[in-house]
């Protein structure tokens, strides 16, 4: 009998010895030269861009936007606009910005097209990540149309930017970099996408952690060290950098400070029936591919663990790892969940999950029926995706667009704005906002009264004496602000995502054409 026949029971193979490190599985699935990736990135990426790249431009998508701008400007960030996400979060943004400035084509369409990449780069890295851990391109193909099945992964890859997309492509990198024992890199990869946003740190490390039982025993004290280097390193690049411009501060209060003192924020827990129908809304009948990938990865983990030919496997032993990254991920969701992009950090185990179904299927049934299966989902899921895509195909940024400009071109030269939680006007025509703090939700406003001189009463005071043309408010009413409002400004309408506020000094037939602009009239 042959010992590697997929459809041989995997517990009737010979024990493989433990390696010093996890077996890449040969050079064949090493080889970067290997369609299947690309195919499958190719296919997603033509399927994103079927919904073109004017949709809705949010409150929190112009946020990463008005800060990518900030970084172009040569800003650092934090400094342009405080926000509780990681540094990457702005500077990839910023990447996009940049390029459109030597380019010179529009910000947010840059930007986007960069998302684009980066989604179609995430599709091709599941693949590779499916395949080195699982040792099966079958299985590779698997993890990346689960990644592809992805409803908001889909979104953002054309409505950016998001920094969860950023997250996503970083930690893939990571279990890429574990699976082939580059765990410097992976401390390097854990270290960027918690950078990004702070709760990848909850999935990655654990992971590469966990992924030292597939290190021989003697080695895995001096491989830690390797990940704990890696992670260190971009760290202390930023905190260098921020150093060398005196903002040290400001990076530790933004990037810990104000979570730790702060930030107040719901969990899964106690509201799971609504949790779920919201989840449901967004990803619709593909969420199933979520919650089967995890729970398939968590039986995969505990049946390793229960059967000795497995768990003596350093392969087998990754998944265990996954299992563990995707438990600490899931009990980060119990404690703090604001929104659906908020499951992201938690993909990476999720695909690996359904990679690792497929896995098990093709060692049980012949090859030619494997590939079948997973061209078939490969189809369900293109099919799926197609409708998706066109189905919220949206123009709203043009919209937003037009109104924006128009409102501006009515009002003098030197008018100005001021955003509360609607950074919209600053990005679509490339203001400045005069204060650092835009957010005030979810207890950033209990920093900015810590912080601002005289609390929020100070701040409201200074936003009342600087005197900006317009306010443009987001959804947020809070007492410091209308008051200001109330005294000071008309409500003239609002734009999609914002409500528009002119002051009161300004002549009453611009205060007409922009409620005509405004108000469609």
């Amino acid at each position: 009998m042959r010992t590697d026949d997929p459809a041989v029971d995997p517990a009737q193979r010979p024990t493989p010895p433990v390696a010093a490190h996890p077996s890449p599985g040969g050079h064949r699935l090493r080889s970067w030269i290997d369609p299947v990736g690309p195919a499958l990135a190719l296919l997603a990426g033509y399927v994103y861009w079927l919904r073109g790249f004017d949709g809705y431009l949010s409150r929190d998508l112009a946020l990463y936007a008005y800060a990518g701008q900030q970084v172009a400007d040569g800003v650092p960030p934090y400094e342009g606009v405080v926000n509780r996400s990681g540094p990457l979060s702005h500077l990839v943004p910023g990447i996009g910005a940049l390029f459109a400035r030597v380019a010179g084509t529009d910000d947010v369409l840059t930007m986007r097209w960069l998302f684009l990449l980066l989604s179609v780069a995430g599709i091709w890295l599941a693949y590779v990540a499916g395949r080195e851990v699982l040792s099966s391109r079958v299985a590779g193909a698997a993890t990346a149309v689960a990644l592809f099945a992805v409803s908001g992964f889909n979104l953002y890859a054309t409505n950016g930017p998001r920094e969860k997309t950023t997250l996503v492509l970083l930690l893939l990198c990571a279990v890429i970099a574990v699976s082939r024992d580059r765990f410097g890199w992976a401390g390097v990869f854990v270290s960027l996408a918690t950078l990004t946003w702070q709760p990848a740190f909850f999935v990655g490390a654990p992971f590469a952690v966990a992924a030292l039982w597939a290190v021989d025993r003697g080695a895995r004290l001096r491989t830690f060290g390797r990940f704990v280097v890696g992670g260190l390193v971009p760290l202390a690049g930023l905190l260098v950098w921020y150093a060398a411009i005196g903002k040290v501060r400001l990076f530790l209060d933004c990037f810990v400070l104000i979570h730790v003192n702060y930030t107040d924020q719901p969990g899964v827990e106690g509201r799971w029936s609504d949790v779920w129908e919201y989840l449901l809304e967004v990803y619709g009948d593909f969420l199933w591919t979520i919650v089967v990938g995890a729970g398939v990865l968590a039986v995969g983990a505990l049946l390793t663990l229960a059967v000795p030919s497995r768990r003596r496997d350093p392969r087998e032993r990754l998944v265990v790892a996954g299992g563990v990254g995707l438990v600490t991920g899931v009990l980060w969701c119990l404690k703090a969940f604001n929104g659906w992009p908020d499951i992201f950090f938690l993909l990476p185990m999720t695909t690996l999950g359904i990679g690792y179904l497929a896995r098990e299927v093709q060692r049980r049934v012949p090859a030619p029926v494997a590939i079948a299966l997973v061209l078939a989902w490969t189809v369900v899921v293109t099919r799926g995706e197609y409708h998706y895509s066109r189905d919220t195909e949206d123009d709203t940024l043009k919209t937003q667009r037009a109104e924006i400009e128009a409102v501006f071109d009515v009002l003098p030269p030197d008018a100005t704005v001021v955003s509360i939680e609607a950074p919209q006007p600053l990005v679509l025509t490339g203001r400045t906002n005069p204060f650092p703090h835009q957010m005030f939700d979810l207890g950033l406003d209990g920093y900015v009264d810590d912080t601002w001189p005289d609390g929020l009463t100070g701040f409201g005071r200074d936003l009342d004496q600087l005197a900006p043309t317009v306010i443009a408010r987001g959804t947020t009413r809070p007492p410091w602000l209308m008051e200001v409002l109330v005294k000071d400004y008309w409500r003239v309408g609002t734009t999609p995502g914002f409500t528009w506020y002119v002051r009161r000094s300004v002549p009453d037939d611009t205060q007409a054409q922009m409620r005509a602009i405004v108000n469609g009239s």
